[in-house]
Parts: structure tokens; sequence; C-alpha cells
């Protein structure tokens, strides 16, 4: 946690005290004794940004606002110090973890608690309520002040505003559970294809079933989705996995031949080249999922859209595009290549009967550094590279894209919670759920960081047909 301290504090003596809340509270586990203590600073923030936006308090009210908040973020990051909390024990679904927000904000004296809880599950799996969750907590955090501490309006005032921060937080956990239980895995089986991808998936799917609805809300032309490849977070199968969550989602309208049968098309960009070369790869390579005639090229979607049969049949038509190329090639011209591809090559001018549903894997490889020369290279080291932040590049990135283009969250290393969750889906007695993720944790082997994707997949499959075959012999 001290590297993790450092860095909150570099960021405090910079005044970037948005960014040492929100490391704060990934720090911090919900039932902290900090806990409560660190909403009310980030109910203290909120509030002061939106006074000092409306222009509804003097500078000099502002001033002392972010002074106290950053005084009492300096005590805080001195008293982690001294004092580590210890890591979050409970293995709570997050359907618990939603009731229990619910049972503490029927106590006024709790209610911070149920906020921290809240906040702590928004950032972890629902990033996209932050605009919700917000207002309610600066709205209750500002009355909170006024009757408690400066004491400048009345009781009843102040129950009023608790009354509709409770019913906001009624109303975002209803919203929150409908969305859980869209992506818990129903219709997953133990058997299904479906069980061995249904695993730290579901805060990807939530992004992508929640983009997805907006832009066929709007009436998109194409959906456009971008991933980062992590080498841990099996890519593939989580946009197969996404792919067939869609389609159960929309029956009937999405082109599916079956889970193994999604075609991956891949594309491998060479370091050195054009940008023309570049972009000869990039149509030559989508073009082969539609089965043109050999030889020859897609010159935009519109055009492959109007002509070839593929296009026919279905409402929505996944297209996956993987794009490889080292990290040299991206700084050159490889990302001006798929920006290209995703704002010129995939526009398209209108809404047709059938809509692409475009994934753009992006697969980054690293360099490896070149041998020094001189007298360095008697003791065979290797020339210093600059630390390339991958996931920060692609970020970077997307932002320049259109605004239709959706960056769905990175794929993390699977931890423990989530190996918990998974289970949940198939197993109801808690105590059976216990001692199977501890057989589960043991086979994979004791990690403070987690586990590779691709690992936990192999796992998964074991335990599926280790079920299948109980369930045949019966």
């Amino acid at each position: 946690m001290t590297a993790e301290l450092n860095k909150l504090e570099n960021l405090l003596r910079q005044d970037r005290l948005k960014e040492v809340l929100t490391g704060l509270q990934a720090l911090l586990p919900a039932d902290a004794p900090q806990a409560s203590g660190l909403i009310i600073l980030q109910g203290q923030w909120v509030a002061n940004k939106r006074a000092e936006h409306l222009g509804t308090t003097d500078k000099g009210s502002i001033d002392r606002g972010y002074a106290n908040i950053r005084k009492a973020l300096t005590e805080l990051i001195t008293a982690l110090r001294q004092a580590p909390p210890a890591p979050q024990a409970s293995q709570a679904t997050l359907p618990a973890r939603l009731s229990e927000v619910e049972q503490l904000c029927a106590d006024p004296d709790r209610i911070l608690h149920a906020l921290s809880r809240l906040q702590a599950i928004i950032d972890a799996d629902f990033p996209d309520h932050k605009a919700t969750f917000l207002p309610l907590l600066a709205d209750y955090e500002l009355h909170r002040r006024d009757h408690l501490i400066t004491q400048t309006i009345e009781r009843e005032v102040y129950m009023r505003a608790y009354r509709r921060c409770v019913q906001g937080v009624t109303e975002l956990v209803g919203a929150l559970r409908k969305q859980e239980e869209k992506v818990r895995g129903q219709g997953v089986q133990m058997h299904s294809e479906l069980a061995v991808v249904n695993c730290d998936r579901k805060k990807i799917l939530r992004r992508f079933l929640r983009r997805f609805e907006e832009k066929e809300a709007q009436g998109a032309a194409a959906h456009y989705y971008l991933l980062h490849d992590q080498k841990y977070g099996q890519s593939e199968s989580l946009v197969r996995r996404l792919i067939t969550q869609l389609r159960q989602e929309r029956p009937g309208k999405v082109k599916y031949s079956g889970f193994r049968q999604i075609g991956i098309n891949r594309v491998d960009l060479q370091a050195g080249d054009e940008l023309e070369d570049h972009q000869f790869e990039l149509r030559k390579g989508f073009g082969r999922g539609l089965n043109p005639q050999p030889g020859s090229l897609l010159d935009t979607l519109a055009k492959a859209q109007a002509h070839y049969p593929h296009f026919h049949g279905f409402t929505y038509l996944p297209f996956v595009l993987r794009v490889e190329m080292a990290v040299d090639c991206w700084q050159e011209n490889g990302q001006e290549a798929l920006q290209w591809w995703l704002t010129e090559f995939c526009k398209l001018p209108q809404r047709q009967a059938q809509v692409p549903v475009v994934f753009l894997i992006v697969d980054l490889k690293e360099t490896e550094a070149e041998p020094e020369s001189g007298w360095r290279s008697w003791f065979g080291g290797k020339k210093k590279t600059e630390v390339f932040d991958q996931w920060e590049a692609v970020q970077a990135f997307h932002v320049q894209l259109p605004d239709w283009c959706t960056l769905l969250p990175p794929l993390m290393r699977v931890k423990e919670a989530d190996l918990y969750d998974w289970y949940t889906t198939f197993e109801e007695n808690e105590r059976e759920r216990e001692q199977k993720v501890q057989a589960l944790v043991q086979r994979l082997g004791d990690s403070k960081t987690g586990w590779h994707m691709s690992d936990v997949e192999i796992e998964l499959e074991k335990i599926i047909e280790n079920q299948q075959n109980a369930a045949y012999s019966l």
C-alpha cells in the first residue's frame, strides 16, 4: 500500500483532489472505519465543485472548502500509513451487497455507511452510473453539513434531504439490480458453452449492453466497440460472449452460427510499412469475413453492405477484426491506420435494414530492447526502453475517435471474488460454494494479483466436464 499512498500524496501536492479521492476509494474496503469519513469528503468536493461552477458561493468560501478537504486528505493518508486497513474478507454476492445498502439507508445514523458501500459497488461494477450517484451524494452532504456542522438549517429541512437521498438510493439500487439480473447468467447452465466464459465478464457486459441499447434507441447505422487485448484476458472469448449475449437479448435478429463458429478475422501490421500498406491489409482482413471473390478488396463497408448477401436476413451482423502490431508500428502509423479504418472505411451514411456490429481488438506486442553496444555489451545488457502503458495509449487513441465508437473496459486478472461469483450461478448452497471456490483456488495456485483468464477457463472446463460426467453416471 505504501507505493499507492506515495502516488496519492504526490497527486495531492498537485491539487488533483478528485484523483486522490478516487484512489483512496479504491484502496479502502467499504467496511473500513475510514470509509464513512471519505464519503463525506467526496460529498464536500462535489458540493464545492458545483458551487464553484454555478457561482453560488464566493471565491473565499470555495478556496476554504478545498483547503479543508486537502487538509483532511493529508491526515487520512498519514493515518493509513500508520495503520493500513485490513483487506475486506467478505465474499458477499452483489445482490446481497445491494440489499445491505437498502437496509443501511433506513437508519439516518448509518446513511453514510450506505453511501460508502454504494459508491464502492458503483466504482467497481457500474461506472456508468456515477453521474446518477454523485448528485445524490452532493445534495445530502450539503444539507448534512448545514444541519450538523454549521447549524444553519432546521432538522426538518435536513430530514427532507435525507428522505430524498433514501428515495434516490432506492431507485438507483433497483436499476443496478435489474442490470445485474440481465448479465448474472440467466439462461447459462453448467453444461452451456457460455459457462466457461461467464467469469469476470459482467462489468464489460453491462457496459456493452448499456451502450448498445443507447445506440439502438438513437437509430445508429452501425455499432462499434474497441477492445484492448490484455495478455491475461482472453479477448476473443470475451467477444464471442458479447455476441452470444446480444443474440439472447435480441432473439432472431442477430446473425449467429454458434459460439465456437463466430469468426475472428486477424490482421498483422508490420513496423516500417507505409500507411497505404496497412490500409490494404485492413481491407483484405475485413473482407475475409464476407467471403468475397479471390483477389477482390472491399472499398468501404457501405459498398459491402449494398452488394454482399452476407448482409441479408438479419437485423444485426457481428464482425470481429483482431489487429496485431508491435508497439513500434503503433507509434509510427499503426494507430493512424486504425483511425482511418474506423472513421473512413467503416463509415455508413445512414441506417439500413441490416446493422453491422463491429468489434475491433487491438493487440499490441512489446518490442524487445536492443543489445547494448560498446563496453556495456561485455555484461550482456540491453538498452533501457521507455515504459509503454498500452492501456493508456489505447485510451488516448479512443479519445480521438467519434463518440459513436465505444471503448470497453479492460480485461483484468481474475480474482477470488470473481470465482465465488461464478459459482453463485450454479451453486445455491453457500457452504458448498465456499468449499468449491477454495478447491479451485488451490488448483490455480495462490496469487495475490489474480490469475490469467486462460488458466481459469481451463479449470472451469474441467469443472463442467466433471459435472456432466457425474450427471451421466446417475
